[in-house]
Order: structure tokens, then C-alpha cells, then sequence
């Protein structure tokens, strides 16, 4: 099983979730991590498996494991630190990948705290916001991994969708819809740029998919097409 649940029963989706599928290129864009560093990332982090090889596509829990590295690193934590901190929570929380799970929130926080010996001098308080006598319960995730946090949904005790740009952008993976792409209402972005590329205005692509042109235009940014090549829109 991928994650641990109370569920009895599980969907067919959840079975599908650590199946390759996601390019390293566009995990990097997604993610906010080049390339090169997320082939580093699973190229010491674990058993060599086939799917480790250069060039093979990751999966969807593997991308939100990045996601979490990227935030990460962001941070100036070492890589060896969060392959620790990783390792630590896979006994945790008894999965091979605790970062998409629901109990990561709440319980990594715990984990780290009482497993952060072996850590380089720092990386525990770029993590967490806390101060001298604070307890557990009252230490808090540095802003950053929060904003990450903020971004997913969960679902049977897993990350089911994730937003990509943020909650205020209708941009959003979910394995559940469109084989995950990025999408906006079920429709994926790409196709979105596509028709634009075509010719077809903002407004006609809206009419075609009967989607609002909020949510086209959250298409366009996300996908960076550039305000002056998108037909129709406003001057």
C-alpha cells in the first residue's frame, strides 16, 4: 500500500498513485527544484530502482515528495538532512512516502523533534518557528512549508490534489482527473495554450469548454504564455 490509511476500502486511483508518469522537467517547473537537483535527490535516496534511472518519469507521490524538498531547500537545509528527516518519518508514520500523507502536518513536527539528532547544527530551526521552553504542541512549521501545506487537498489520508499556483489560482493536479495533469475544471492546461496558440480568443475558448475565463486566463499564466499573445484579452 502507498500510504497508510483507516480507510478498509481504497479507490482504484490510490493503487495508481506511485506509477512513473510526471517528466523531471516538469517536475522542476511544478516544483520550483531544477532538474539536476531532483535527480540528486532520488539518485541517493533509496534503493536503485528501475524508474531511479536518468531521464525516467516519477511519480505522483514522488511529486510531492518534491515539492516538500523544494521547500526545503529553499531553506538552506541540506540535502543529507531532509534524506534523514525523510528516512525517520518513513518509520513514523509507516509509509514509503510521508510527505503525501495526511499525518505529516501534524505528526512531522513530533518527529523531528524527537529524532533530530544526527541533523547539521541549524537545519531543525529553518524547519520550525520555536523559541527556548516552547513544547511540541506549540512549535509551528517555518511560513514556507506551510505555504506548501496550503497548497494540497487530502483525501483517504493522501495528497489528492495540489495547487499549483496557490488557492487564489484554479490551476491544480489532481491523479484523479484529466491522468493529472495540470488542469483547470477537468480540462488540462496544455490543450488550453494550445487553442490560444491556434488563435482562438480567451472569450471562445471559454464558450467552446464552457469554462469562465477566470480560470482560462489562470491556464495561460500558469502555462507562461505571454499576456500579449493571448487573443482577446484586454490591452
Amino acid at each position: 500500500m502507498v500510504t497508510s490509511t483507516s480507510e478498509e476500502s481504497h479507490p482504484l486511483w490510490i493503487t495508481r498513485l506511485d506509477t512513473p508518469g510526471y517528466r523531471v522537467s516538469d517536475a522542476a517547473r511544478y516544483a520550483g527544484l531544477s532538474p539536476r537537483a531532483i535527480s540528486d535527490w532520488f539518485r541517493r535516496s533509496g534503493p536503485d530502482l528501475p524508474h531511479r534511472e536518468r531521464g525516467l518519469p516519477l511519480s505522483y507521490l514522488e511529486l510531492i515528495e518534491i515539492a516538500f524538498v523544494a521547500s526545503f531547500r529553499s531553506l538552506k537545509v541540506p540535502m543529507r538532512d531532509i534524506r534523514r528527516f525523510k528516512g525517520r518519518l518513513e518509520q513514523f508514520l509507516e509509509t514509503d512516502y510521508p510527505f503525501s500523507t495526511r499525518e505529516f502536518r501534524p505528526r512531522g513536527i513530533v518527529c523531528l523533534i524527537e529524532n533530530s539528532g544526527g541533523l547539521r547544527a541549524g537545519a531543525l530551526n529553518r524547519l520550525v518557528n520555536s523559541r527556548p521552553g516552547i513544547h511540541i504542541p506549540h512549535i509551528a512549521w517555518h511560513p514556507i512549508v506551510e505555504s506548501r501545506f496550503s497548497q494540497f487537498e487530502y483525501d483517504y489520508g493522501v495528497v489528492v490534489r495540489w495547487h499549483l499556483a496557490g488557492r487564489k489560482s484554479r490551476v491544480a493536479i489532481d491523479p484523479r482527473i484529466a491522468f493529472g495533469d495540470p488542469m483547470v475544471s477537468g480540462l488540462p492546461t496544455w490543450v488550453i495554450k494550445g487553442r490560444c496558440e491556434a488563435g482562438y480568443t480567451i472569450q471562445e475558448i471559454s464558450h467552446e469548454y464552457e469554462i469562465d475565463e477566470v480560470a482560462i486566463r489562470d491556464a495561460l499564466t500558469f502555462e507562461q504564455v505571454p499576456d500579449s499573445h493571448k487573443p482577446g484579452a484586454a490591452p
